[in-house]
């Protein structure tokens, strides 16, 4: 009697055990499923977040494009918004990460963090050499380095505008950081043949008015 009695109790402990295991195990795959969901909800706003950058990034390619056919003074020591005719390209597509990675940096550079800038965009020349935005890139990163006393730099960096990109408005204004730069370092001749090469070379109006004022300043 006692031994149906104790298998009868171990039957019950069993059914126990299992309607226990069966809980947890139905609420443990509610949880998953809630998991699950709340990654694919994440990776949705990732999605939505990247068509927004791409959107404002769109825009702002065609605020440049309709800026460059507008009369505009172009600024040497501040960055204009605008993109100068000679660096745009139609011929193929950036793909997605590209576009929002030089948008990325450009807003860098916007906010004058230029050390960190420096670093990105000196990356983004090297990840992408190919890219429509590479002259940019590299008019850029010469500010840059302008801008965070890293003169040195900054010329080497005009010297590849130089070599790639000859005819180049932003080549120009290079040159011209370059002679500011010449001049910091009581290079004052250096410094002027600088500036006659821009004028010399370049028929940019804007360009040749500010290698005159430049020249003028220069003189004693």
């Amino acid at each position: 009697m006692s031994t149906r009695l104790f298998a009868f109790f171990i039957l019950l402990m069993l059914f126990g055990i299992q309607t226990v295991f069966f809980s947890f195990k139905n609420e443990l795959d509610g949880k998953q499923e809630l998991e699950f969901e709340i990654a694919s909800l994440r990776k949705e706003i990732e999605r939505e977040k990247a068509k927004t950058e791409i959107a404002h990034y769109e825009l702002d390619s065609f605020k440049q494009k309709v800026a460059m056919v507008l009369p505009q003074n172009i600024p040497q020591q501040d960055y204009s918004v605008r993109n100068i005719a000679s660096i745009v390209s139609e011929t193929k597509p950036l793909d997605i990460k590209a576009k929002l990675q030089f948008s990325l940096i450009k807003k860098t550079y916007l906010k004058n963090e230029f050390d960190k800038a420096a670093i990105e965009l000196k990356d983004y020349t090297k990840t992408y050499p190919e890219s429509p935005f590479v002259l940019e890139a590299y008019y850029l990163l010469t500010m840059s380095y302008y801008k965070s006393s890293q003169l040195e730099s900054a010329m080497k960096t005009v010297d590849i505008l130089v070599e790639q990109f000859p005819d180049s408005e932003m080549t120009g204004l290079g040159l011209l950081v370059m002679g500011d730069i010449l001049r910091k370092q009581e290079r004052y001749d250096d410094a002027t043949e600088i500036y006659k090469t821009v004028k010399k070379n370049f028929s940019y109006p804007e360009l040749q008015k500010q290698a005159d004022a430049k020249l003028e300043a220069s003189k004693i």
